[in-house]
This record gives C-alpha cells, sequence and structure tokens, in this order.
C-alpha cells in the first residue's frame, strides 16, 4: 500500500492515482493503511497481530465506504458518470445488498468530502496547537490576589508589560495581523480560530519529513507548557486558600502570577509561528527554516521543563521568550 499511495512510483514518475482518486479519499486510505501513527489494517491482519472480529463497526463501515468510493472514483475516470449517488448506491448493493444505501450514503458522504487526516504528525501538531491556544483564554482571565500583588516590584511589572507587547508584535507578524491598539489581541485570537478551522491537507507531505516531526514535537511541548502553567495555578489558588503557603512559596506563587500574561503572549506567539509552518504549502524547506524550527524545538522542551512541578522555575522560563524573539 505503500507505493501504491506514494507520490511517486518508484521510477520517479508521478503516481496517476491522484488524478483517478479524489484526495479526500487518499488522505482517508493513507490514514488507514500507511500512516505509523494510524490504523495500519492491512499490515496488524496480515501478521495476524489483529483478530478481524475486533475491528469496530464504525471503521468497518468506513472501510467499506472507501472501497466503494473507489470504485466509483476509477468508474468515474474511466466512463465519465458524474452522478455519484447513483453509482455509489449501485456499488453498494454489489458490495453490501443488506445495507440501506441511501442512509449510508447520507452518513459517509460528507464525512469523506470534509476528512482531515487524524494520524499525521502535521495532524497532531494542528490539535496540541489549537489545544495550546484554547488553554490560554483561562491564563488571561486570571485575577491576581492583591496581597500578591502586592509582593511584586514596579520594575517588574513594567518588564511584564513591555514584553507582552514584545511578544504580540511578533505574533502579529507571524500571521498578518495588522495590530491595533484596542483590538490586537482579539483579532490574534479571532485569526488563530479561523486558521484551525481551515482543512489541513496533508496528502503527500511527508510524514517523516524532518519539519513535520519538529512541528509536531514543539507542539507537544507547547501543550504540555500550558498544562503545567495551569495546574501549578490551580494547585497553589487551593493551598492560598487553605492558608498552606508559606512566606517563599507566596512569592514564588506571586511570579508566577506575574509572568502569566507572558507565557500567554508567548505561548501565543508559538502557536502563530507553528500554525504558519503547519498549513504552509511550500515544496521545499530551506536548511535555515529547519535549523530555526529545531531552535524553536529546544525552546519549547525547556519551557517544559521549567514549569514542571518539580522545577517552578518561574523566571527562567520568562527569560526563555527573549530567546524565542531572537528567532524570529
Amino acid at each position: 500500500m505503500d507505493d501504491v499511495l506514494n507520490e511517486n512510483l518508484k521510477n520517479g514518475d508521478k503516481n496517476k492515482i491522484q488524478h483517478v482518486i479524489s484526495h479526500s479519499v487518499l488522505e482517508l486510505l493513507i490514514d488507514i493503511f500507511n500512516l505509523p501513527a494510524g490504523l495500519r489494517l492491512r499490515d496488524h491482519i496480515s501478521h495476524g497481530e489483529m483478530n478481524v472480529d475486533e475491528i469496530s463497526e464504525e471503521i468497518a463501515s468506513v472501510v467499506v465506504y472507501c472501497a466503494v468510493a473507489v470504485a466509483h472514483n476509477v468508474e468515474l475516470h474511466l466512463n465519465g458518470k458524474n452522478t455519484f449517488k447513483e453509482s455509489f448506491n449501485e456499488h453498494m448493493w454489489r458490495c453490501c445488498p443488506e445495507l440501506i444505501p441511501n442512509s449510508f450514503f447520507e452518513i459517509l458522504h460528507p464525512f469523506l468530502m470534509n476528512y482531515e487526516s487524524l494520524f499525521h504528525p502535521l495532524s497532531f501538531a494542528k490539535r496540541y496547537t489549537f489545544y495550546c491556544f484554547d488553554k490560554l483564554q483561562k491564563l488571561d482571565t486570571l485575577q491576581v490576589p492583591s496581597h500578591i500583588s502586592a509582593l511584586l516590584s514596579s520594575s517588574e511589572l513594567q518588564q511584564q508589560r513591555t514584553l507582552c507587547e514584545t511578544l504580540i508584535t511578533a505574533s502579529c507578524l507571524q500571521i498578518d495581523v495588522v495590530e491595533d491598539s484596542d483590538e490586537t489581541i482579539l483579532k490574534l485570537k479571532e485569526k488563530l480560530k479561523q486558521i484551525f478551522e481551515e482543512k489541513l491537507s496533508t496528502l503527500f507531505r511527508s510524514e517523516d519529513s524532518e519539519l513535520s516531526v519538529l512541528l509536531e514535537q514543539a507542539a507537544y511541548k507547547c501543550k504540555v507548557s500550558v498544562d503545567h502553567i495551569l495546574d501549578a495555578i490551580a494547585h497553589r489558588q487551593d493551598l492560598l486558600e487553605k492558608r498552606l503557603l508559606r512566606s517563599r512559596q507566596r512569592k514564588n506563587f506571586a511570579k508566577l502570577l506575574l509572568w502569566c500574561p507572558v507565557f500567554s503572549c508567548g505561548l501565543c506567539l508559538l502557536c502563530c509561528f507553528l500554525f504558519s509552518n503547519i498549513y504552509s504549502t511550500k515544496n521545499s524547506i530551506a536548511n535555515s527554516t529547519i535549523k530555526r524550527m529545531k531552535q524553536v524545538l529546544k525552546n519549547c522542551e525547556n519551557l517544559a521543563s521549567l514549569t514542571a512541578s518539580d522545577k517552578n522555575k518561574w523566571d527562567d522560563a520568562k527569560d526563555l521568550f527573549y530567546n524565542l524573539l531572537e528567532l524570529f
């Protein structure tokens, strides 16, 4: 199946399958049979690693639908038929006469026409990135108790504001958002949500390419980091309410809350950067892009480490965003 669904044949010629079978069907077939993180049904069944009886009805239905859709695509290519539903029903009766073609068609046809890969590294990167972006909303709504904010110096608060402004400007440049003194944050959020809702095409974008792997790893580390930060806040707020925070712990909590806006803006910048690369349609990737992506990943790994419960080094975590700004 790897050869059948490849973009190029072994002799270097373009695989004509992409002109016969729709891209949505191809992406689903690659998810089912090819991608390492996918179902790999043929491999598991043929190698005796999976019992056919263990395959769910939902997966079996999708496989049957794929077979019918492929048959239809081939027939359309050879005979020029353009009435998909009638052709689909005809194939369905041949394959599975016990099924009701209309209901089967109505359920699965829209699913396939809008299908987006679930198992490609870029698909994982997209979901991790949006998860991070979605969780950032919680950081933006944090209320800092007055007795905690009193522990912070005016110079620290000024540093926070300046760094946030710089990170927001860099974020706007990543996804072409025009800065507006009052609406910039809102515009960024709307643009990121709009990007996420766009269908991501991963067809013939190599799942083991260096950039795809780096993007998935960086996005995952962003997800881990935002979880670490939110967990730390929830834990310390609970201890604070129970009056169990010692003086040093209160100071550490104050630093965490102080830099939360920076973490929010910095992770927003990372989301913008990741989305711009995940959706990139460039055929060739420059070495400089790979080098920068490796540096971004290193910073994401450090952020996940510094925000972990056994570290809680909020000042050091904040300083990482100065490093990131140099990369953008």
